[in-house]
């Protein structure tokens, strides 16, 4: 327990033979030390991680869509001891871990940053941990429901609490420029607060690198070199059935200072990859650049959205802060007044629940969203609308069935609905249901007749079941 290794430079062997010290000058250096040790005949050795199977970076994940993680290849036991794994979440309120076997599940629940810590347990040693950090992105703003408006923010919200539907981002660097990654959830590290209650209320912080929660005013964002500068703030939207959506916004600089800084808009389709810019009508990326004097806003929009970003379920919009040039004290600019719409027609499924429920039915899921079954006539949404049905129509005349000669598999079809996809699967215990007999995202020869689709199967030899599914 108490084994140690001591390293002594000297400048003679009379020195050493004598007493072991060191010179007294030069400047001595070693590198590469590397101390190996190999077990006693009995010992145990307990569980070892392997550093590079766990994530490099900050992972993303969206909220409400689980992840998993091979423990076994992040783990391994030189005595060949059967493991066991545990999970915790740092604030389970955001991201949620179970474990089964050797399978880490992680679900995001709400956007933010958790510490997710892993052990492995192999019964004779004490559990050995390793952790890393998770992001969780926003749930996404269904805007063919209605526009996503951002108006406010209280300076008294707490750490890790975010607006509907958005996160704001910060870096692992001082002064991020235009190309450098937001890995992190805003927030200020209690050893890095100003006062203690900065940890707690961030929004509310006077001095460092902060985002402020300035009421009615919006937002504003402030760097001030501390190797976690912000930032962004970052809107999640669901564009599915959109044929052109519109944004607007306001800024303006509370403090010119002397480095220069901006906000420049941004998207990209999903959750990860380079976000690119959006533009203007000359084409000119959409950006604030700090103002000489204070005091005055400057609106933008309403600003197209690039065709890229519409008919998509998930579409990420973020106002990146950024430096731009200059030495000294940053300058603080606010964000307000955050509008994004739909423009002109809406298609698709979309366009189905515009029209069979009222604008407080689309705000909620529960009630107009494509899995909610409004009557419990046990079809869903999504399906009523792959079969032609309004909210409350009858289902019965439009259910699939078999034709006479039970040749053909029968069911409404529209070609036109391009948003979702018509599957015909079958099963020979309704347990199994991965044959896929018909898929109309694939290529197919099958013309509907009387707005019907009759797919052939195989009902041939032993007992066999057919159903229809309709994936958005």
């Amino acid at each position: 327990p108490d084994f140690a290794v001591r390293i002594t430079f000297s400048q003679t062997q009379e020195q050493l033979d004598a007493v072991p010290v060191g010179g007294a000058a030069g400047n001595n250096r070693f590198d590469d030390f590397v101390l190996s040790g190999f077990a006693l005949p009995g010992v145990n050795l307990p569980p070892l991680v392997d550093t590079d199977a766990l994530p490099s970076d900050v992972p993303a994940f969206r909220a409400g869509l689980p992840a998993s993680y091979d423990l076994s290849a992040i783990f391994s036991d030189p005595d060949g001891d059967p493991l066991t794994f545990s999970a915790t979440s740092s604030r389970p309120g955001i991201a949620a871990v179970s474990v089964a076997g050797n399978e880490l599940t992680l679900t995001g629940l709400a956007p933010g940053e958790s510490l997710i810590t892993i052990e492995a347990d192999d019964g004779m040693n004490p559990a050995v941990p390793a952790s890393f950090l998770v992001l969780i992105y926003p749930e996404a703003h269904e805007l063919a429901a209605g526009p996503f408006v951002f108006e406010e923010w209280d300076d008294t919200s707490p750490a890790m609490t975010f607006p509907a539907n958005m996160i704001f981002l910060q870096s692992e660097t001082s002064d991020p420029e235009l190309t450098t990654p937001l890995s992190r959830a805003y927030q200020i590290p209690l050893s890095d607060a100003a006062v203690p209650a900065d940890a707690d209320f961030p929004y509310n912080a006077t001095s460092r690198t902060r985002i402020n929660g300035l009421g009615e005013d919006g937002i504003a964002f402030i760097n001030t070199g501390r190797g976690r500068d912000v930032g962004a703030a970052l809107v999640a939207l669901d564009t599915t059935g959109l044929t052109a959506a519109s944004v607007s916004f306001t800024t303006g600089t509370l403090a010119v200072n002397n480095r220069t800084y901006a906000i420049r808009l941004q998207y990209r389709v999903g959750d990860d990859g380079p976000f690119l810019d959006v533009t203007d009508a000359m084409e000119n990326p959409v950006e604030y650049v700090r103002s000489d004097t204070t005091g005055g806003l400057t609106g933008f929009g309403p600003i197209n959205l690039p065709a890229a970003a519409l008919d998509e379920p998930y579409v990420q919009l973020q106002w990146k802060y950024h430096y731009l040039d200059g030495s000294g004290s940053r300058a603080q600019i606010r964000l307000d007044d955050i509008v994004i719409a739909a423009v002109g027609e809406i298609t698709g499924f979309a366009a189905w629940q515009t029209g069979n429920f009222s604008e407080a039915e689309l705000d909620d899921p529960a009630v107009s969203g494509p899995d909610a079954d409004t009557n419990g006539s046990g079809i869903a949404n999504l399906m009523r609308y792959a079969l032609g049905l309004g909210r409350n129509d009858p289902p019965w005349p439009a259910l699939p069935t078999l034709t006479g000669d039970a040749t053909h598999f029968r069911f409404p079809f529209d070609p036109d609905k391009t948003d979702i996809t018509y599957r015909v699967t079958a099963s020979p215990d309704l347990i199994d249901w991965s044959d896929i007999v018909f898929d109309s995202s694939q290529p197919h020869t099958l013309v509907p007749e009387n707005g019907h689709l009759e797919v052939p199967v195989d009902s041939t030899g032993s007992r066999r079941f057919f159903r229809l599914e309709v994936e958005r």
